[in-house]
């Protein structure tokens, strides 16, 4: 329920009530709302606002879960300037006061109602979104604007990358910190179209300074880690090597079990890397390698980085000192450095240089708490030198040379490595890449965008595919779904996902009463359809390991890159001392490759499995293929989230290719892959749970009788990705079943007097203590609200049944256990 005062309240609840609306639409498209025509208050006659969960769990459980998509239409009529509005609309009137630059669509708008209080108006904003149709009635001369909430502007395709838990961890007996939190998933669906709870950070320098020279970006982000409940890279990829907490074992050892979850609470309110229990550092290594896709120099060292991230600060002496974030460049590694004393600085080492240099220090407060960190490195070309500041909050450091000319260098396997220490919690991780230097000095922006709550999921998942193409609103409303959670967006046009405990708070209090004499439509009926007492669950699992991502015996030739085209390569390398670029189109499967590939002897038999990353190279003489005793030099990198990358040399006196006598191929690529286990069907029944229950010391409640009262009913769930962990999914279904062992009463569609401060998920009380009896508490999962010149304001309500009259409420005086000198008030 919206926020409101006691005069508001007595003015919506009195007899006779005033309201006003504004309606205000960006027809300018600049965010400042001064069109002559943005105020439309005055022209609309008539709004219509609906908003309602739409389920996606089966329709016979009736359940508060889904998703919610809102939509308004507006009604004008009048005249501006002497012409009516419906000219002013129609595309190709000269008159118009669009007719210069054209009626734009997809602008955003937003639409108030107010109710006069003895001190003024008050207003309640009722929706925010984008005008997505302007329908003109020529006959009747009315506008009507249909509007979308901010739902519309989720149609942007998110890009989930590959993961899957690490099978040496998972063979040893540790699972849960590998598993990634639902919450991670909206989270990253939501950011893809611009909806976050957490900083702005460099979001608004990503993807600027286009260059046309070569169709490619001059600032961009190399890597991006929000660790929001997962360690999912939104840019960037993993490593092949990970290490994670053990949770299992810590959680058993009092000096440990602080920080024996893999996530803890945030600065957001969101979940964040939590820090390793101290001098346990050999578990606080997570790798990733930066993506340098469409950056103008994609692997040169020119430009600034920008490394930071959030920390949690414990305190001085707390915690150890910690190379938060080391980025491998060529010949170079900058480093992020927070000291046990709170000092903060980079730090840059390179190859054949003694020693290393650092920026200045700057010192964290003494209070524990969560701040930025980071550091910034630019380097001014071949024969220019490297310079470094420090970043604190917004705060930056003087800028220091440190006279070393590094120039540039050969191909370096492991340019673009970052290895994150996390004896610090972390949060919102960031590499940003400039092509220019300090002159383009571009400063964090620490700021919340604050336009999202996101809970923390019920459910957990085992792996994910790499996908593109999926809309961002589509993978929010699946994830959440999968733990019968509800995505919608609120008034103000904020994204929001509740899981189904805050279902069941919202249910915990009403927030109005009424009696049934303000209520139409209101009726009863209970039906069997509810009793689902015994689930039947289709789920599967994945897991990572050690795998081949490209065998050229069973795959085409790679590929060589111009721009965005690709054509097939001539997979030989010319004896000319160079190096020569190919691309390996990855799979789905792919999580990351192995920078490293090894000459096989040319008797060295291969099988399936093994070796992972070898070739023999070969050359064609004499109209054979000859084995050639030469080891070439061979870069590989996972730099685009749909290719590998391959630089091969040849040293060599004559060009080599990798096909054998009898045309055998003998190239292979190594990495880590995702495997899928076979689906896997199970059960779950309200005597499970009621079992559950008694071991932990728990109250059964009526659904323990369920399958001896109304037998099996049985519900099948699957066909949803998200479900996936059968331990995870037991104790996410656990309180949802607990409802479903027992008829639920439910109820159609009822009218009330509108009130603009009740919201999706409020409870309201409905008193009829000659009717149906006592109180019934119902819960909103829809609305609609229309206001009319001369009708004036009424709500529909779409409600479920939450509970009903019944014995055993204390402060009932029908249905109270105690005499009036016990009920409570």
């Amino acid at each position: 329920m919206h926020e409101y005062t006691p005069e508001a309240a007595q003015a919506i609840e009195s007899p006779q009530r005033e309201f006003n609306h504004r309606l205000m639409v960006d027809w300018g498209n600049n965010g400042r709302y001064n069109h002559p025509l943005s105020d439309m208050s005055r022209w609309a006659t008539r709004t219509t606002r609906d908003q309602a969960l739409t389920s996606t769990a089966p329709e016979e459980l009736m359940l508060i879960e889904g998703y919610a998509a809102a939509s308004l239409d507006v009604e004008l009529a009048g005249e501006y300037q002497g012409l009516s509005l419906v000219g002013h609309f129609a595309p190709y009137n000269g008159r118009s006061v669009f007719y210069s630059q054209g009626l734009s669509l997809g602008v955003r708008m937003y639409y108030e109602i107010a109710v006069w209080t003895d001190n003024g108006w008050e207003w309640y904003r009722q929706f925010t979104g984008i005008v997505r149709e302007v329908e003109l009635n020529r006959e009747q001369g009315t506008v009507t604007l249909h509007c979308l909430d901010n739902a519309e502007r989720m149609r942007t395709p998110v890009s989930i990358p590959p993961y899957a838990m690490y099978k040496d961890y998972l063979v040893n007996g540790y699972k849960r910190s590998m598993l990634v939190d639902s919450s991670s998933l909206i989270d990253m669906a939501a950011r893809s179209a611009g909806f976050s709870s957490g900083p702005q950070g460099w979001d608004t320098a990503h993807k600027t300074q286009w260059q046309p020279s070569n169709q490619t970006w001059g600032v961009k982000k190399a890597l991006e880690v929000p660790f929001h409940g997962s360690h999912l890279p939104t840019i960037g990829f993993f490593d092949n090597e990970f290490e994670f907490h053990l949770t299992e074992d810590w959680e058993k050892d009092e000096n440990l079990k602080w920080r024996a979850e893999q996530f803890r609470d945030g600065p957001w309110g969101n979940l964040a890397l939590n820090a390793v229990p101290r001098t346990l550092n050999n578990h606080a290594r997570k790798l990733y390698w930066c993506d340098f896709s469409e950056f103008y120099w994609d692997d040169d060292p020119w430009g600034t980085t920008y490394l930071g991230t959030w920390i949690y600060w414990t305190g001085v002496n707390h915690d150890e000192t910690s190379d938060v974030i080391l980025l491998q460049w060529q010949n170079r590694a900058y480093r992020l450095i927070v000291q046990s004393n709170g000092g903060v600085y980079g730090r840059l080492t390179a190859d054949g240089r003694p020693g290393q240099f650092d920026s200045p220090s700057m010192f964290l407060p003494n209070e524990p708490g969560w701040y930025f960190v980071g550091a910034a490195f630019a380097d001014d070309g071949p024969n220019g030198t490297t310079r470094i500041r420090t970043l604190l909050g917004s705060n930056r450091s003087d800028i220091v040379d440190s006279g070393w000319a590094l120039g540039g260098v050969a191909e370096s396997g492991r340019s673009g490595l970052v290895t994150v220490q996390n004896k610090y919690a972390l949060s919102d991780l960031c590499i940003l890449r400039s092509l220019w230097g300090f002159s383009l000095d571009i400063p964090y922006q620490t700021a919340r965008y604050n336009n999202a709550n996101i809970s923390w999921g019920r459910n957990r998942v085992t792996y994910t595919l790499r996908d593109e193409s999926t809309e961002s609103w589509e993978l929010a409303k699946e994830v959440a779904a999968a733990e019968y959670g509800v995505t919608f967006f609120s008034e103000d046009g904020k994204f929001n996902f509740w899981n189904y405990a805050d279902v069941l708070k919202l249910q915990q209090k009403s927030v109005k009463s009424l009696s049934i004499d303000d209520v139409s439509g209101l009726d009863l009926r209970l039906t069997m359809d509810s009793v689902r007492n015994f689930w039947k669950i289709t789920s599967k699992t994945g897991f990572s390991s050690p795998g081949i991502i490209y065998d050229f015996s069973r795959s085409d030739v790679p590929y060589v890159r111009s721009g965005k085209d690709s054509r097939l390569a001539n997979f030989t390398v010319p004896a000319n001392g160079q190096y020569h670029q190919f691309w390996l189109q990855d799979n789905e499967y792919v999580m990351s490759a192995h920078p490293d590939m090894f000459r096989s002897v040319e008797n060295l038999a291969w099988n399936d499995h093994w070796p992972r990353f070898d070739y023999k190279p070969y050359s064609y003489i004499n109209g054979q293929n000859v084995y050639q005793n030469v080891n070439l030099p061979i870069v590989v990198r996972k730099s685009d989230r749909n290719w590998t990358e391959l630089k091969i040399g040849n040293p060599g006196p004559n060009t080599v290719g990798f096909v054998g006598p009898n045309d055998q191929p003998w190239f292979r690529v190594g990495g880590t892959v995702v495997t899928e286990d076979p689906e896997r069907t199970w059960t779950y029944s309200t005597d499970d749970v009621a079992r559950e229950a008694t071991a932990i010391g728990e109250p059964v409640g009526t659904y323990g009788e369920s399958i001896r009262r109304y037998g099996q009913r049985v519900i099948e769930l699957g066909g949803n990705r998200w479900l996936q962990d059968e331990f995870q999914t037991r104790q996410m279904l656990r309180e949802v079943m607990k409802r479903y062992g027992r008829p639920t009463p439910v109820t159609d569609a009822i009218s009330v007097p509108g009130d603009p401060r009740i919201q999706i998920g409020d409870c309201i009380d409905i008193t009829d203590p000659d009717g149906l009896g006592g109180l019934t508490r119902l819960q909103i999962l829809g609305i609609s609200r229309e206001i009319e010149d001369g009708v004036g304001l009424r709500d529909t309500y779409q409600v479920e049944v939450i509970e009903v009259p019944g014995i055993g409420r204390w402060d009932d005086d029908q249905y109270g256990r105690w005499d009036q000198s016990l009920i409570w008030s």
